[in-house]
């Protein structure tokens, strides 16, 4: 009998389980290892927009109104000339370096100059020697310097110069540039006194003035 049992056991083989299932089936059931996650990646630098600064901030908005002489290079033959100017300035954060978006350095700048009276000294005398002139600028300008005590800035720009029908004048376009000074003298406001000179059709014309910067 026990012989019959141990034929018929040998005859069946042994029962499948997990200690005898074959190698290959073990090595199909094993996951293959996951890859490491990709490293994080930095977010990107916030636009201005969302640092809560305008491209061109309005909101400071100043202006500069000023009184000065022009002095003519020789081709005007024009004496030295008094004048009244305003400037309007306003600062541009997209050009600030990005250390600082908040600080004030670029701007932008208008500005229009007025010659209520000159006259030319030219022999024989024109038709039209004498009127008012104006001068329109536009351009930038950039802070040095500017805290509770001093002020430093300089700006270059285009000009358009309207001579008002002055004989053997003509309008037209030229270049600008100057700087200024200043000293604080409270609520908002700041003394200023600067030269800038306009270059056109070979000549030019230094502007000499004193202002009063007003902040908004």
């Amino acid at each position: 009998m026990i012989e019959s049992i141990l034929a018929l056991g040998l005859l069946l083989g042994p029962v499948p389980g997990d200690d005898a299932a074959p190698p290959a089936a073990k090595q199909q059931d094993e996951k293959p290892p996951e890859a490491p996650p990709p490293p994080p990646q930095e977010p990107p630098a916030p636009l201005l927009e969302d640092q809560g600064l305008p491209w061109i901030d309005f909101d400071w908005l100043e202006l500069q109104p000023r009184v000065g002489l022009a002095l003519f290079s020789g081709g005007y033959k024009i004496p030295p000339s008094p004048y009244f100017s305003l400037l309007a300035h306003v600062p541009a954060p997209l050009l600030s370096p990005g250390s600082d978006p908040g600080g004030e350095y670029f701007g932008l700048f208008a500005e229009v100059n007025f010659l209520p009276q000159v006259t030319r000294d030219l022999d024989p005398e024109p038709d039209k020697v004498s009127g008012s002139v104006l001068f329109f600028n536009l351009g930038f300008d950039f802070t040095f310097l500017r805290n509770q005590s001093l002020y430093l800035a300089a700006r270059a720009g285009a000009q358009f110069a309207w001579y008002g029908g002055i004989s053997d004048l003509n309008d037209g376009l030229g270049w600008t540039a100057g700087f200024e000074g200043g000293v604080f003298l409270g609520k908002g406001i700041t003394l200023t006194i600067g030269p800038e000179i306009a270059f056109g059709d070979g000549d030019h014309v230094i502007l000499t003035s004193l202002g009063l910067l007003i902040e908004f």
